[in-house]
């Protein structure tokens, strides 16, 4: 009986069935070597899954001058993926097939110039759009300079911008782009005035009743914000039963996020599922783990520890319209207008570095992706150095 063997464009090879009942298939790989695999009964379903390593094997061999800004985004998009959590995910898939691929996708990669990147960079109408694009453009544009996608590195194509507080002011030599001011962390006093400011929009007034229950618990997501470093979707992801106040810790294992499909729960940002601190005082001295203790008595673990008003999560700009805007406004000017929810977890970590905390148990407790974050963020690269290092040479004579 004569066997018919069927080869794809890119040499992968289907065997039909011999001894056992199974087609199998062979092809090389780029570096030369042998892979064999069973392709299973149906002649159909093994050819099928033949041109699927046919396909692999057309990426790993295509000429590099063959490649087009539109492969490029979807490698780059399939590769990194696995590394981002759903929302981000969304977010740049939309910048590519809204705006890259639209506009670039044609052009070769491995050509690509630094006026076709400037160009689709500068097309959406508006500023966060465009923000968002950039982002995106810059993490392929690393990506695929590892991958040998381009000829030029990320920076080739156009320079890191410092964030928006630091745009035209210049950084010291050797500080990182990471690097906060200290001018955009708020104070203790600075982040008390806030949550006195959130507590007093809820108690009653000659023009209402008030809600003191929503009172206290906009006082304490302030006062955890930047007493434990929680991340605001942290904090409403939070149950009651993530809270041991015996050791005086904070478990989190979850965030929620709102893609357009509605709020989803995902893991804190970089997988860092941790334990933060409860401490017995805010970062201003005040009394905050008995007064959470009280706020969650009575309630059962699985319950929301910070629940809207009328059940389930805060929705973001729901929650910056009917509450913070407004405490922001009234905590002015010791509660600067450019500071955000997010600066209390700056206030915090900028408190305990203060305090002498090791950078390392830092980023630990506030789910940073390593330590040499923490410092690039909140370590600046000239603050004290002369004068430690003055302080050492005296010392060493």
């Amino acid at each position: 009986m004569i066997r018919t063997i069927e080869e794809t464009d890119h040499g992968v090879l289907l065997y039909p069935p011999k001894e056992h009942p199974y087609y199998r298939l062979v092809w090389h790989t780029p570096d030369g070597q042998r892979k064999t695999t069973t392709a299973g009964r149906d002649r159909d379903q093994a050819w099928a899954k033949a041109w699927v390593i046919d396909a692999e094997l057309a990426k790993s061999t295509a000429d590099p001058f063959d490649r087009d800004i539109s492969q490029f985004a979807e490698a780059w998009l399939e590769a990194m993926a696995k590394h981002w959590g759903p929302l981000h995910t969304q977010k740049n898939r939309q910048m590519a097939e809204g705006y890259i691929i639209p506009q670039l996708g044609t052009a070769p990669a491995w050509t690509l110039t630094r006026e076709q990147v400037k160009q689709c960079a500068e097309g959406p109408a508006s500023a966060g759009t465009r923000k968002h694009l950039r982002s995106a453009l810059g993490s392929m544009l690393t990506w695929g300079f590892s991958e040998d996608w381009t000829s030029q590195p990320r920076e080739h194509f156009f320079p890191r911008q410092p964030r928006t507080h630091q745009s035209g002011k210049g950084r010291q030599h050797g500080e990182n782009h990471q690097f906060i001011s200290p001018r955009m962390r708020p104070s203790p006093a600075a982040c008390k005035a806030l949550a006195e400011a959130l507590h007093a929009q809820q108690m009653p007034t000659s023009e209402g009743p008030g809600n003191p229950e929503l009172a206290e618990e906009l006082w304490l997501m302030a006062a955890t914000a930047a007493s434990c470093g929680l991340r605001q979707g942290e904090q409403w992801a939070s149950l009651v039963g993530d809270l041991d106040f015996a050791s005086g810790q904070w478990h989190i294992e979850r965030q929620v996020i709102r893609p357009k499909g509605g709020p989803m729960l995902t893991l804190p940002k970089w997988g860092r599922i941790r334990d933060t601190i409860i401490p017995e005082l805010t970062i201003w001295g005040e009394p905050l783990r008995d007064r959470l203790a009280a706020h969650v008595d009575g309630r059962q673990p699985d319950e929301l520890l910070f629940p809207a008003l009328r059940g389930g999560y805060f929705h973001p700009s729901n929650f910056a319209r009917d509450h913070l805007n407004a405490a922001r406004a009234v905590a002015a000017p010791i509660w600067q207008r450019d500071w955000t929810w997010h600066s209390l977890r700056h206030a915090f970590c900028t408190d305990l570095l203060q305090r002498g905390a090791r950078d390392t148990d830092v980023a630990l407790v506030a789910g940073h992706r390593n330590s040499a974050t923490t410092r690039n963020m909140y370590v600046g690269a000239t603050a004290g150095t002369t004068g430690r290092l003055n302080d050492l040479m005296a010392a060493a004579r």
